[in-house]
């Protein structure tokens, strides 16, 4: 859920459906060379969630991800393996929302891309 006083991760996105618009549009062409050029195929950009359900269009959910739990060192042997299917750790994020939840991150230019 979006309880913010038991969770695993804190990330950020922009809501802007515009700067969605425009992000999936430069995906779907990114996507397009990469497959012209043999480096990516359908099914592993659908694997990796990149795609609509349908497979036809770019969905890429635009985040930065600023904690996240699967990382800790709680849980983890010695060694630093952590054994899989355990619990994950959570933690309480509530004044961490309070205090930064408005952030503003800024804004940055993209002028080129190269391929």
């Amino acid at each position: 859920g979006d309880d913010p006083s038991d969770v695993g991760v804190v990330f950020t996105t922009d809501r802007s459906t515009a700067l969605q618009n425009r992000m999936n549009s430069l995906s779907d062409l990114i996507f397009e060379l990469l497959r012209a050029r043999g480096l990516v195929s359908q099914q592993n950009l659908v694997a990796q969630r990149l795609l609509s359900s349908d497979g036809a269009h770019a969905e890429v959910k635009l985040h930065a991800t600023l904690m996240n739990t699967k990382y800790s060192r709680n849980g983890r042997r010695e060694d630093g393996y952590r054994p899989p299917g355990g619990d994950r750790e959570t933690f309480d994020a509530s004044v961490l929302m309070e205090r930064f939840g408005q952030v503003e991150f800024g804004d940055v230019i993209l002028r080129e891309l190269q391929f």
